[in-house]
């Protein structure tokens, strides 16, 4: 995430410690605040790392790659699988036991994928998986909606994907 520090209404410093609040998404402050100890403050509160304005684009970007590289969202796998679920991210395929599954829509697609990622974490609520599917939430205000009942009108056997669901 790139951060001004210079934001209407709130301030930048402010929103780094809600980020941080919610979660290790890597951030690089963005400011034309030169002095040391802003940039201490910043990095100390959770910056990973601090640009100073005016600034070359080509650098902005070199930090972006160093930042994703670091946590880790490049050379993600493209493949994610678990038992004979498995989910391919670059032919946009889901299949159980060797088995295609076909007509799944792109909010299925990507709910399977924010499971298969972090297998072992509950997410269940509304900004969970706003949060995790890249700020795009599909749902309806009145509360959550988990496609599973899609997931298993599409299996070939619905016994396949029972123990997934």
């Amino acid at each position: 995430m790139l951060l001004d520090l210079m934001l209407p209404g709130m301030p930048g410093e402010k929103v780094l410690l809600e980020i941080r609040q919610k979660g290790q998404v890597p951030v690089i402050v963005l400011t034309a605040k030169e002095e040391l100890d802003s940039k201490v403050d910043m990095l100390l509160a959770g910056a990973d790392d601090y640009i100073l304005k005016p600034f070359e684009i080509r650098e902005v970007l070199a930090r972006i790659q160093v930042q994703l590289r670091k946590s880790g969202n490049v050379g993600q796998k493209t493949v994610l699988e678990h038992k004979g679920l498995r989910l391919d991210k670059e032919e946009h395929q889901i299949s159980v036991n060797g088995t295609i599954l076909t007509g799944i829509t792109r909010q299925e697609f990507q709910i399977l994928e924010l499971f298969l990622t972090w297998p072992k974490k509950v997410i269940w609520q509304r900004r969970n998986l706003r949060g995790g599917l890249a700020g795009t939430f599909y749902g309806r205000d009145e509360g959550d909606r988990c496609p599973h009942k899609q997931y298993t009108k599409k299996a070939p056997d619905r016994s396949e994907v029972s123990e997934f669901i």
